[in-house]
């Protein structure tokens, strides 16, 4: 199974932000979906989506969160990915150093900016 880690803003509206990837992924899994039926030797993906773990749990004994420690837990995980999928057109710093990382690490890169 291959699997596509998805990079999409978190910081700022983040209650905003974890829906419009929510939607973003949906749409990708109702695509590959529609891609396994016309072509059933392409197998499903699994989407990595570090948001929805990490935006619960990186956050220091004072609340603030902690977005190296963050941003690190999502460059490990990336360094296991097939792929990436970037979503939008409006990139964060820390969207800029995950698809600068999958750049040097030669992972493919997708751009949706239309999600």
């Amino acid at each position: 199974m291959k699997v596509m880690y998805v990079c999409s803003p978190l910081g700022g509206d983040i209650p905003h932000n974890v829906q419009r990837v929510k939607e973003a992924v949906t749409v990708l899994i109702q695509e590959a979906k529609d891609m396994s039926h016309v072509c059933t030797s392409v197998p499903m993906p699994m989407f990595l989506v570090p948001h929805f773990v990490l935006n619960n749990i990186s956050f220091t004994d004072d609340g603030e969160v902690d977005r190296q420690w963050g941003l690190d837990m999502c460059l490990t995980l990336l360094g296991f990915c097939d792929s990436m999928t970037v979503i939008g057109d409006n990139h964060t710093p820390g969207m800029v150093t995950e698809i600068n990382y999958a750049r040097e690490k030669g992972i493919p890169i997708i751009v949706r900016e239309e999600l």
